[in-house]
C-alpha cells in the first residue's frame, strides 16, 4: 500500500482539500494513506521537507507531493506499482535533457512537485543535513539555507554522496502536473520566468476542467 506525505502552505490548504485529496480517493486511495504537513509558522520548504524525512516510518516508500500539482487519471495505479529506488512522476521543462525510463542519479529529474522516495533514504538525508550540513562553514550551504528552499538540491547532492547506485525511475506520461499559475501563482520562485508545467503531461482535459473550475470560483466570489 503506497503512503502519500502533501507538503502545504496555509493560503493552499483549501486546494489540497478540495481538490488533490477528492481526487486522490475518488481513484481509491485510502484517506488514512495521506498525511498533510503544512508550514503554518514560515519555516520554509527545505525545513519543513528534512522535518518530514525525520518523522516517517524507518521501513516503506512515500511519494512526496507539493500542494499546487493535478494528479492524472492514472496516478493511483502508477503509485502502486511495485518499483524499487526513486521514482519521478513530473518532468518540467528544466530536465529536458534527461529523458524517461530507468537509470541513475546523473539523469535525474528535479521532480519534487510529485516523487517517491525510500523512508531509508529521506531518514539518511536529513541526518546528513542536520549534522553535517547545517553546522558546516560551507558558504554556499549555507547561503541556500538562508534562503529557506533547494530541499531537492539538498536530496540530489546527499543521493550523490552516498547512494550513487540507486536505481531512478523517471515515468513517461508523467503522473502530476504543475498548475500554481492556475491557482494563486508561485510562492518559493517568485519572478520565476518560465512556468514549469510538465513536459510529459497528456491530459489537457484535466488541466482545462481545473481552469475552468477556477474560473467559475473567481466569478461566484466577485
Amino acid at each position: 500500500m503506497s503512503k502519500y506525505l502533501i507538503h502545504a502552505i496555509p493560503q493552499r490548504l483549501w486546494y489540497v482539500n478540495e481538490y488533490m485529496i477528492p481526487a486522490m480517493t475518488e481513484q481509491g486511495i485510502d484517506r488514512n494513506d495521506i498525511q498533510i504537513l503544512c508550514d503554518t509558522n514560515k519555516r520554509g520548504c527545505l525545513e519543513m521537507f528534512m522535518q518530514s524525512c525525520k518523522m516517517l516510518p524507518d521501513k516503506g516508500n512515500t511519494w512526496h507531493l507539493q500542494d499546487d500539482i493535478l494528479i492524472s487519471s492514472r496516478f493511483k495505479e502508477e503509485t502502486e506499482k511495485p518499483r524499487k529506488g526513486i521514482v519521478c512522476g513530473f518532468c518540467s521543462c528544466y530536465d529536458h535533457q534527461n529523458k524517461p525510463g530507468e537509470g541513475s542519479y546523473k539523469n535525474k529529474w528535479f521532480s519534487f512537485p510529485c516523487i517517491r522516495i525510500p523512508n531509508k533514504l529521506a531518514h539518511g538525508c536529513a541526518n546528513w543535513f542536520y549534522n553535517v550540513v547545517v553546522p558546516s562553514q560551507n558558504e554556499e550551504w549555507q547561503r541556500m539555507i538562508e534562503r529557506k528552499k533547494y530541499d531537492d538540491s539538498f536530496f540530489w547532492i546527499y543521493i550523490k554522496r552516498f547512494h550513487k547506485t540507486v536505481k531512478v525511475t523517471k515515468l513517461d506520461p508523467n503522473i502530476a502536473e504543475h498548475v500554481d499559475y492556475l491557482i494563486g501563482g508561485m510562492v518559493a520562485n517568485y519572478g520565476r520566468a518560465e512556468n514549469p508545467i510538465s513536459r510529459y503531461w497528456y491530459e489537457p482535459e484535466l488541466t482545462d476542467k481545473l481552469f475552468n473550475d477556477m474560473m467559475e470560483k473567481c466569478l461566484s466570489t466577485s
